[in-house]
């Protein structure tokens, strides 16, 4: 098996909200990350950039990149790990409903 490297071992794609607001109460996270949090809730929510990492279409780009890597490898079956949002996103890219249709996925 070979291994193809998703993202950089730095990147924070991954998270909500930076490590350091895990243990924030939501209206201390509403008084930090208001317009975050707005935006991520809105219509346009695949758009917002989180904290200390980006938005969901950019994970989509990301994710768009490795599935058409994956393609051209002459291999029988590959084995992807990662978070529920990234299969999520995978499969609003399969689903062709795009990373606008993140919402009604669930994994």
């Amino acid at each position: 098996m070979t291994r193809i490297s998703f993202a950089p071992a730095t990147a924070h794609a991954y998270s909500m909200l930076p490590t350091t607001s895990r243990l924030m109460t939501f209206p201390a996270m509403r008084d930090r990350y208001g317009d975050f949090l707005r935006g991520w809730g809105g219509p346009e929510g695949h758009l917002a950039t989180m904290p200390g990492g980006e938005s969901l279409s950019d994970v989509d780009a990301r994710a768009g990149r490795l599935l058409d890597a994956l393609a051209l490898r002459d291999e029988p079956a590959v084995a992807l790990v990662t978070h529920n949002f990234v299969l999520r996103l995978i499969i609003c890219r399969v689903l062709g409903v795009g990373a606008g249709g993140f919402r009604s996925v669930t994994v």
